[in-house]
């Protein structure tokens, strides 16, 4: 059986659920909100183009990032964790939180993390706040 084409938000919608099953503590959010986050916190966004004679034809292929964001009173303790989301395995990895669905509860017809990039931390009055980006490839079959 082939898979129905989804929209981007049946995608973002099947990436949050995913990961929230798999990450216990973890936020995710569709859209960057309006208001203060969560922390620690998923944040998803569109990278790249979307070729429309491939997305509304026969197959599509694209890619969004998500940006992780995190608080820590220590510097340390910020690295530790994002060592942990950005490991290929474990509880909190991001990349075998897609791995354990890479249908996105049937939105997609595989998922795959391509990479994680850009770690980084920035010191603010009382916290440290920390952050990467992984880029995850969605395809799916009309």
């Amino acid at each position: 059986m082939e898979q129905a084409v989804s929209t981007l938000s049946d995608v973002r919608d099947g990436i949050k659920t995913t990961v929230k099953a798999a990450i216990s503590g973890l936020e995710v959010y569709t859209y960057e909100p309006d208001n203060p986050m969560d922390y620690p916190c998923l944040v998803l966004e569109e990278t790249g183009e979307i070729n429309y004679l491939l997305t509304f034809g026969d197959k599509a292929e694209f890619e969004m990032s998500a940006t992780l964001y995190l608080h820590t009173a220590k510097a340390a303790d910020g690295w530790a964790a994002i060592d942990d989301y950005r490991s290929a395995t474990g509880s909190k990895s991001i990349r075998a939180a897609i791995a354990s669905d890479r249908t996105l509860n049937s939105k997609a017809n595989t998922t795959i993390v391509v990479d994680s990039a850009r770690a980084q931390r920035a010191r603010e009055e009382r916290f440290f706040e920390f952050s990467c980006v992984f880029t995850i490839r969605i395809m799916v079959n009309g």
